[in-house]
């Protein structure tokens, strides 16, 4: 079956690093395979996915199709952090999922380092991930390829199918969660639903235990979401 979607890996130059970088990813959830272009068949708790991996260096153009996330392999000096900001502005759009993988410690260009996270934080849509030169960050989902992976499992790939008693995503299924907790909670507040009081502290206790299997941005954004409904209610907002 052919892909439908497309992970792009950048960095200054094409290499080694690339094959690596896929295989990290890509083997923990799933399989990757090269027969003439690498290809990731994602094999996760929810989905699997067929998605394209194609490689190119900053000074090519972007030429893939049905690209849907970016990886960044970047490493901090200042040849490759020039040629990185070129290719950003030269794409079109930007993609669904869009990471900076930084591969140097920040004790060891602490200038650099800052320039590229006040860079990405400019942009808006693009993630910086530090991968330490330690493995004791290789565990922690903020960190490294672990971060990374859960960035590319929560998209919703083009083609990609749920598997059977998981019609929805645990992200899809949390926030549904969230907005009916919401509504509830806005009933309850008008009195125009005495139901709806007893159901806050019930959909309260789902969203808790679904949220366990979220990564940590997705729970932020549903608390936030949570914490905006209570705003609402005290401010007397609709």
């Amino acid at each position: 079956m052919a892909a439908k979607s497309t992970l792009l890996i950048v960095s200054n130059a094409v290499g080694d690093d690339h094959r690596n970088a896929i295989e990290t990813i890509g083997n923990k959830f799933g399989e990757v395979s090269f027969e003439g272009a690498w290809k990731w068949n994602v094999d996760c708790k929810y989905y699997t996915a067929i998605v394209s991996v194609e490689n190119q260096s900053f000074a090519s153009p972007v030429q893939a199709k049905n690209v849907e996330a970016i990886l960044v392999l970047l490493d901090l000096n200042a040849e490759c952090v020039e040629n990185f900001k070129k290719f950003h502005n030269s794409l079109t759009s930007l993609p669904d999922v869009y990471v900076l993988l930084n591969r140097t410690p920040r004790a060891s260009a602490v200038e650099l380092y800052d320039e590229v996270e006040k860079f990405c934080s400019e942009v808006g849509g693009l993630e910086m991930v530090s991968m330490e030169a330690t493995e004791e960050y290789m565990s922690d989902m903020d960190f490294g390829f672990r971060r990374v992976q859960n960035a590319l499992l929560v998209n919703p790939w083009t083609g990609m199918k749920r598997k059977k008693g998981d019609s929805e995503a645990p992200a899809d299924d949390t926030e549904k969660l969230v907005t009916e907790f919401s509504d509830a909670l806005n009933k309850a507040a008008s009195g125009q639903d005495s139901v709806a009081i007893t159901s806050l502290a019930d959909k309260l206790a789902q969203i808790r235990a679904k949220s366990k299997d979220l990564d940590r941005e997705t729970r932020q954004k549903c608390a936030a979401q949570i914490a905006t409904s209570f705003e609402n209610v005290l401010s007397g907002d609709d």
